[in-house]
């Protein structure tokens, strides 16, 4: 193992496992002693890393470097990582891995990758994140009647996750809380001939006389943040991603038939569009496409179209930038966008990747030490620190890119924001698709806010507005 390979093991080890287990000592305790001793343990790592670093600049590597590397790491195993950790350290480390090919300066940081990522989400948190945190409105806006309905139809998009697994139309059917004979179409497993087809069913919902169209998301965090890093191509009068809008027309054409049967059998019904992350940025696009692409032609005239998308990733932006100008003012009140509290994935786009990494990269020209970084990282208490930590948050606010344009959401924002760390009852704000489209803001449970269980949890808590 090289010099750097080792030292970026450090960097990862002390950095993310760090800074999660102070947070999670924090949420666990209550003394003001145990959290002093856990930041005493961090002062001693400090120390040990400057040590490391003076050493690892000497030409000679020897074996007193390699043995207090072996150390280091593991004192900072046994203080502060839980298996908790070690899984999340490993979704990270997966993501930054496969994130790099887009930094546009293409070059090595001077810094290790992870503790840039840890003092920009530092900076993010005492600037971006306070101010957003901030100005959010003071009571829920969403009304009861508003809010069951997304209940409903957000429980088709999350219960067609294990219906997909199922092997018969009885337990399909059993799965999804529907009856055998609503169902009109499935589509659960791929033909080699075909290629990939996002998993999705259609059937009745003949108690709230709808046609629903429920598109399954993919199983992995992962494969989630790789698919939705993607290009964009033409679509209506702007632009979408690619590899969901290619899913989004492969959906449409094994269903027109069908679904145009559908409606024609069941006048006065209307067509709902529903789904959970990547199947719910598929739901957006084919609502789109039927409102306003030739698909509308599939459709009995006067069909009411909507879509109830939770957890949706950017997917389309209009070419001259101005929603009003290149929709028309009713799409936004046909799509409902629903997200949970720290969810990173509506924040996910190549655009706002690339923002990520210029954070990086403008944070990385500080040219800070690794103990400076450590420091900051660590909260010392010293001017020297706080003059470095002002500049890393500077250089956060400032750090722009503008060689891939953003993705935006197409829809009214519903926020389901929680009202504390320990409770489960959640506000409901909206908000403007910039919000969230416009940065990656790492944050607490930013993965695990993004699981099916946890907008199902999330609707259930949510809070209607008062009717008075």
């Amino acid at each position: 193992m090289g010099i750097g390979t080792k030292l970026s093991v450090v960097g990862v080890l002390v950095v993310v496992i760090a800074l999660w287990a102070v947070r999670k000592q924090r949420e666990a305790i209550d003394t003001c002693d145990q959290i002093t001793n856990i930041k005493r343990k961090l002062g001693d790592l400090t120390i040990v890393a400057g040590e490391i670093e003076v050493e690892s600049k000497r030409q000679t590597i020897g074996e007193t470097f390699n043995e207090k590397l072996s150390d280091f790491t593991r004192n900072v195993k046994n203080i502060l990582m839980s298996p908790e950790m070690q899984d999340a350290l490993e979704t990270i480390d997966f993501v930054l891995d496969n994130v790099k090919k887009f930094d546009m300066e293409a070059k090595n940081y001077e810094s290790f990758t992870f503790l840039l990522m840890a003092l920009v989400k530092k900076a993010q948190d005492a600037s971006e994140v306070a101010d957003w945190e901030k100005n959010l409105p003071k009571t829920t806006q969403i009304e009861s009647s508003q809010l069951e309905r997304a209940r409903r139809f957000g429980e088709y998009a999350i219960n067609v996750y294990p219906a997909s697994w199922r092997l018969s139309m009885e337990s399909v059917a059993k799965q999804m809380n529907i009856a055998e004979d609503a169902i009109e179409f499935v589509h659960f497993v791929d033909h080699e001939d075909d290629g990939h087809c996002p998993k999705f069913i259609l059937f009745l919902d003949h108690e709230v006389q709808a046609v629903v169209i429920a598109i399954r998301g993919t199983f992995s965090v992962k494969d989630v943040i790789l698919d939705i890093v993607c290009d964009e191509v033409p679509f209506l009068n702007g632009f979408a991603h690619k590899g969901i809008l290619n899913g989004a027309h492969r959906i449409l054409t094994k269903i027109q038939d069908k679904l145009t049967n559908s409606l024609l059998l069941n006048p006065g019904y209307k067509l709902i569009v529903t789904g959970h992350s990547l199947g719910a940025g598929t739901a957006e696009l084919i609502t789109l496409e039927l409102l306003h692409g030739e698909q509308n032609s599939l459709l009995p005239a006067n069909t009411d179209v909507s879509c109830i998308a939770l957890a949706p990733p950017p997917v389309y932006r209009p070419a001259d930038s101005m929603f009003s100008k290149s929709l028309p003012a009713s799409t936004k009140g046909a799509i409902e966008i629903y997200i949970n509290n720290y969810d990173c994935v509506p924040r996910l786009s190549l655009g706002s990747v690339a923002r990520l990494l210029a954070s990086m990269r403008a944070v990385d020209s500080l040219s800070l030490t690794l103990s400076q970084q450590f420091a900051i990282l660590a909260d010392r208490e010293e001017p020297e620190v706080n003059q470095n930590f002002q500049k890393v948050i500077q250089s956060v606010k400032e750090a722009r890119q503008d060689q891939f344009p953003f993705l935006q959401h197409p829809g009214r924002i519903f926020y389901l924001k929680k009202t504390s760390m320990e409770g489960k009852e959640q506000m409901v704000y909206q908000q403007e698709s910039q919000t969230f489209s416009g940065a990656i803001l790492l944050l607490e449970n930013m993965l695990t806010d993004h699981l099916q269980p946890s907008y199902q949890e999330a609707l259930q808590n949510a809070q209607a507005r008062s009717i008075t």
